[in-house]
């Protein structure tokens, strides 16, 4: 293997069942030893390009690539990938040992390799001590862990993995995240998980890839995709945002712009990408916790407003500012920090530069468009 060949590498990859086209022509590439997620809502397209990958469902046209070998073409069993789902698909009448090592007997394994390889694959996942056991006397989490072993045994160049975590309890897909993060930097290779929870796939991931009817709007590290998102869907899809509308008046500094906002009539700082130009239209995005109570000396707007509501979370408390020259503004504070807030109080409120981000108004929706440039009903 040299070092310029992917993990996975997706060519102008496309699908489309009748008239729906479920995932527009995309190209994407994936590293040796990465954890990528696909995120995005239900029927954005992320299990279909899953699906496409392992072997499970045939492009409409484009190229699936693993360590450069194009296996567009070959069966799931013939690429070296392998898939948990979140349906375990344990068998119920096989012992937790027999579960794991079902694949390593489909694939003539020796009895003596079989053991050990289970065996380090059970410690692996923390279940070293129940191999006697059906899967009935597991925990949904235990059952996945099963399910993950019995993926990993086979020594897989890259684990794919849908939704994995979504039948277990908010607890559990805590602890479940932490472990796959540890199995995935013990055994190095490349995991590409799907998921529609972004907070499950931001504490995971290297990079993240957002999707939204069939096209990948953004692929990023995830404090990048969190903190300067390339759409108003990624912005409002991987957290809470403020959106204001402006135009902007000039340029700052490299990568800050002058802007204005079409209601109130606010002038402000705002940091974006490069190029874009005075008179343009676009979104500033404030994300609530980069918004503070009192003006802070690098103040890049300043406002006043009301408190209308606040509510309590824990870590934070979310206040709900309105009567500012902007129109109702979100803030999430650290709990400690807002116990002295009262509904009904005039608060001021400011940002610096760096909690804000501009994004280009976006174009209008263009139809689906076959690989050749000719359109498709959606």
């Amino acid at each position: 293997m040299t070092d310029n060949v992917h993990a996975i590498r997706l060519s102008k990859l496309h699908r489309r069942f009748g008239d729906f086209v479920a995932v527009q022509p995309l190209d994407l590439e994936m590293e040796d030893g990465e954890f990528f997620s696909l995120i995005g809502p239900s029927g954005c397209g992320k299990t279909t390009t899953l699906r496409m990958i392992a072997g499970l469902d045939r492009p409409t046209s484009g190229t699936v690539e693993v360590f450069g070998q194009d296996v567009t073409e070959a069966p799931a069993y013939r690429r070296p990938v392998n898939t948990v789902f979140q349906n375990y698909a344990l068998f119920p009448h096989l012992s937790i040992f027999e579960n794991v090592a079902f694949g390593l007997k489909e694939h003539r394994v020796s009895r003596r390799e079989i053991g050990p390889k289970v065996a380090n694959m059970l410690e692996l996942v923390h279940l070293t001590g129940r191999e006697a056991d059906k899967p009935a006397q597991l925990s949904g989490g235990q059952q996945q862990r099963v399910a993950l072993a019995r993926a990993l045994v086979l020594e897989p160049k890259v684990l794919l993995l849908d939704e994995p975590l979504g039948a277990l309890d908010l607890k559990l897909r805590k602890s479940m995240q932490r472990l796959l993060r540890e199995i995935q930097r013990e055994v190095g290779i490349t995991f590409i998980y799907v998921t529609h929870d972004q907070e499950e796939a931001f504490s995971m991931s290297t990079r993240v890839g957002v999707m939204n009817g069939g096209i990948l709007e953004q692929v990023g590290p995830p404090k990048e995709v969190y903190r300067r998102p390339a759409s108003r869907f990624v912005a409002d899809f991987v957290g809470a945002s403020n959106h204001v509308a402006v135009t902007i008046l000039e340029t700052g500094r490299p990568g800050t712009y002058v802007v204005r906002s079409t209601e109130g009539e606010v002038t402000c700082l705002a940091a974006g990408p490069p190029g874009l130009a005075s008179g343009a239209a676009a979104e500033m995005i404030v994300r609530p916790e980069g918004i503070v109570r009192g003006e802070l000396e690098d103040s890049a707007c300043s406002l006043s407003g009301r408190v209308a509501e606040t509510s309590y979370s824990g870590p934070h408390t979310e206040l709900t500012i309105e009567g500012t020259p902007l129109g109702a503004l979100r803030t999430a504070e650290r709990g400690d920090e807002s116990t002295d807030v009262r509904t009904g109080e005039t608060v001021t409120v400011s940002w610096s530069v760096g909690a804000s981000w501009l994004v280009p108004e976006d174009a209008p929706a263009a139809s689906p468009v076959e690989p050749d440039g000719s359109h498709v009903a959606a």
